[in-house]
């Protein structure tokens, strides 16, 4: 962000509701301020009743990129110019790019996600994928893994039909092997299935709900190399501490957020965001929550 707004200033933002709870302001603005960009983002709260007048008056306020969040990454897109071909596939967007007739939709939730395997080491081509939940975030997940080279796809979810749904979706684009199930056909498994990357994309054991996680049995985790959690609040929830217990290599989801930030920032700014930074604004949303939650004790 600038040291100083001026007529000139560049004006980006975030579509939500609610909204207060963002972090994509912290993100953006760091990054710009670092790199001299003069530009400011900030939060917009959209009332549902109001998202297409809001999408038409960004545009006409000269509003030059948005990022949208929950509940709006589907219920967007007929408010748009053009939709990206990647984005269609998710039938979601989370990042719209000005153009001189209106909005672009794009979705950077799955580049994120893939990005922040790679910083570990994760390497999804050839590997068996599970999914918990069958929502927007598991529809990135899948979309992006199959994209580069998954062969097996399990959706587990409580309601059967979503994640078989999300199983067939996935396969009108990519030739894979796909298994759905309900949380009580897990459960009821005589033997847990191998997996190499197990992938949490539901809010239980968000904060500040803490002490549940969707999976409590300790030998669910001893068939699973990688886990990963998309919750990022707290930094460790109780699936990922049971995981870690069982010798998996866990992640949360800090690093998917900060990097698909980045990839909309470059999206935006056509331009490329210095491996270093990235780094540090990773390091910076570490230290963010780790001053929450001293707070909060």
């Amino acid at each position: 962000m600038s040291n100083q707004i001026t007529g000139k200033t560049s004006i980006y933002g975030v579509l939500g509701y609610p909204i207060e709870h963002s972090l994509s302001p912290l993100i953006h603005n760091y990054i710009a301020s670092y790199l001299q960009h003069d530009l400011v983002y900030v939060p917009f709260s959209t009332h549902p009743t109001t998202l297409e007048r809001a999408i038409q008056g960004a545009w006409s306020l000269g509003i030059e990129g948005l990022n949208v969040t929950i509940p709006y990454k589907e219920k967007v897109i007929p408010y748009l110019v053009g939709v990206d071909s990647f984005a269609s596939q998710m039938g979601a967007v989370n990042t719209l790019k000005r153009t001189s007739k209106g909005y672009v939709g794009y979705n950077t939730d799955g580049v994120g996600l893939l990005q922040s395997l790679k910083q570990h080491g994760v390497e999804i081509k050839g590997k068996t994928l599970m999914i918990l939940g069958a929502g927007g975030a598991a529809r990135a997940a899948a979309m992006i893994a199959a994209h580069h080279g998954i062969t097996n796809l399990w959706v587990i979810n409580r309601t059967l039909q979503h994640a078989d749904k999300l199983i067939k979706d996935v396969k009108k684009f990519y030739s894979i092997k796909g298994q759905a199930m309900s949380w009580n056909q897990l459960q009821n498994l005589k033997e847990y299935p191998t997996i190499d990357i197990c992938i949490q994309t539901t809010p239980i054991g968000m904060y500040p709900n803490i002490q549940i996680s969707p999976i409590n049995d300790i030998d669910f985790f001893k068939q699973i190399q990688t886990v990963v959690d998309l919750i990022y609040n707290p930094l460790e929830t109780k699936f990922l501490s049971l995981a870690k217990q069982s010798g998996c290599q866990t992640m949360n989801g800090l690093e998917m957020l900060v990097f698909q930030g980045i990839k909309a920032y470059e999206l935006w700014l056509e331009c490329q965001v210095p491996s270093s930074l990235q780094e540090q604004v990773v390091i910076k949303m570490e230290q963010y929550f780790k001053v929450k939650d001293d707070k909060v004790q």
